[in-house]
């Protein structure tokens, strides 16, 4: 038998086995048919698709090159290169042997199938996007083609490219398993739980054991019923807050107590909880004490312990009766103490109306007319000092109470009349700052240091009553205006707006200004009031005041 023929017989031989599925065989015959004759491309082509069979790549690949030594035109040949690249985890090779295919046939769909394929495990994504798209143009049906593209959006993150093919896979054949379980997967990236339910139910429909399906579909239940759970929540801490808000202690501690049967691990409300529980508690403990006082008959006291207990629990009606009895009993109890002392007043009985107005300040320091009484009654004994300090301390409870101001200054003309000496004009300073009567703060410390010239206490008080008065005069927002002075200010600015030549607006500006100590404005506006009506006497006189403020 000749070499040629004998090398025909073992390929043939060896195309039998490999039909047969025996590899080892077939290798056995592919390699004595190269040996009989090793320029034939066809033998070391089929020996390369008989380690492909057995997964020996490397093996595969060195007879593939050298068919294509032999036959560099054969397009089947790099096609099967492409895939023992593509089988050995080598895509770069791979996507090369697959663009020598179409160098061959540039028709050729698979190729650009292969391409789609080599492109995705290489995570060039784009490019495989692009082949699987040229391969569907060959076929736009191809359900293969379609599901790799489908795929490709998936993994690129391209949710509504990918359901849209998975959709058109599952409209050419809906039996297909994998498309139906990865539109459910696509629907979950979406957040669209239901849909992804129903493609999972698919799934499990067709094939009842699909692990995946399974999973997801236990998973999917998790998460629906975690979303309940965690929306009822929601609305009870919704429902708490609101009632704390309102001061509805209790109610807020059911509603957190509904979250905790929910969840019993939840921080927010077992912290809300004690929080709130220690605030009723505190309530509770206010009234136990105001009722001690109440009993004791210490009025006073049981209206400060329930006004504590009422502010935590506004709504609760017990201690709003408490509160309004105790209310009354204190004022009856007032009510009485002052007709005493005022009866101690009218018979010059000072001592004992003092008595029972310091025990009445001790009681409520911060009684207004208790503290004014207890000044007026010093006055009448003639001690002015105690009357000062008690005047004083009413004014630092209501600083724009009328009687207490003209009580006050009467009282420190009385004490600069009656005792002509520094330290009566050091404290006739001190309540002029008080009052931010920085002019004539000014006057009482030259006054004083014309007794006590190197006074150190009033050199201090002096700096500051000047730098108070420079502040003063920088603008109006530097200062502490009254609202009624600013409504005065804006009510003549805008009658000036309207009528230029109204002299007095300008006058009343200007008073309004020598109030606010704002002493380059007022005379601004009163010079304005007399360049206007010359002979305006309230503005001359205004005017000869102002000059003798600034030149004091």
């Amino acid at each position: 038998m000749s070499a040629s023929k004998s090398s025909e017989a073992y390929y043939n031989k060896g195309i039998l086995y490999y039909e047969q599925g025996q590899y080892d065989p077939a290798i056995e015959c592919f390699a004595k048919a190269i040996e009989k004759n090793g320029s034939n491309a066809q033998f070391h082509y089929n020996l390369g698709l008989a380690y492909v069979k057995k997964q020996e790549y490397v093996s595969a690949i060195n007879s593939f090159k050298k068919a294509i030594s032999i036959n560099p035109k054969d397009a089947d040949v790099f096609h099967n290169l492409g895939l023992a690249y593509l089988k050995k985890g080598t895509y770069s090779k791979a996507i090369q042997a697959y663009n020598n295919v179409l160098e061959l046939k540039p028709d050729d769909p698979d190729s650009y199938y292969n391409l789609g394929i080599a492109f995705f495990l290489a995570k060039n994504y784009a490019d495989s996007i692009s082949h699987f798209k040229k391969s569907l143009v060959f076929n736009p049906n191809n359900p293969s083609v379609l599901y790799n593209l489908a795929y490709v959006y998936y993994i690129d993150k391209q949710y509504d490219l990918a359901k849209e093919n998975f959709l058109n896979v599952i409209s050419i054949n809906n039996d297909d398993i994998e498309a139906h379980f990865n539109l459910g997967n696509t629907y979950l990236k979406q957040n669209e739980q239901d849909l992804a339910l129903e493609s999972f139910n698919k799934v499990m429909a067709l094939k009842p054991d699909h692990k995946g399906a399974k999973t997801a579909l236990i998973e999917i239940n998790k998460v629906k019923d975690l979303s309940s759970i965690e929306l009822e929540i929601e609305n009870y801490l919704q429902k708490a807050f609101k009632l704390l808000g309102n001061k509805e202690l209790e109610l807020a501690i059911e509603e957190f107590k509904k979250i905790l049967i929910l969840k019993n691990d939840h921080p927010r409300a077992l912290q809300l909880i004690d929080k709130t529980t220690k605030l009723l508690n505190e309530a509770d403990v206010m009234v136990d004490k105001g009722l001690t006082y109440f009993s004791n008959n210490n009025y006073f006291k049981a209206i400060e312990c329930l006004k504590k207990a009422l502010s935590i629990k506004p709504k609760d009606p017990r201690i709003k009766s408490l509160l309004d009895n105790a209310t009354e009993k204190y004022a009856a109890v007032k009510e009485k103490e002052k007709e005493v002392y005022k009866k101690f007043i009218e018979d010059g009985q000072y001592d004992l109306a003092v008595d029972k107005l310091k025990k009445a300040v001790s009681e409520n320091p911060k009684d207004v007319e208790a503290n004014l009484d207890l000044g007026k009654v010093y006055i009448k004994q003639k001690e002015f000092y105690s009357s000062l300090d008690s005047l004083r301390k009413t004014l630092s409870i209501d600083p724009s109470h009328k009687e207490v101001q003209d009580t006050l200054y009467d009282v420190v003309k009385v004490i600069n009349t009656y005792e002509d000496e520094s330290k009566d004009y050091f404290m006739l300073a001190l309540i002029y700052v008080e009052k931010k009567d920085y002019i004539n703060a000014l006057k009482a410390l030259k006054k004083v240091l014309e007794l006590k010239p190197e006074d150190p206490k009033t050199k201090v008080l002096l700096t500051k009553v000047m730098t108070l008065i420079n502040k003063a005069n920088t603008s109006y927002d530097n200062t502490s205006i009254d609202q009624n002075m600013i409504d005065e200010i804006s009510k003549y600015r805008k009658q000036i707006k309207e009528n230029p030549q109204d002299h007095v607006a300008y006058y009343k500006l200007g008073v309004i200004c020598v109030k606010m100590q704002k002493y380059d404005i007022a005379m601004g506006n009163l010079k304005k009031a007399l360049e206007i009506k010359p002979d305006y006497k309230e503005a001359q006189q205004s005017l000869f005041d102002l000059m003798r403020i600034i030149n004091s």
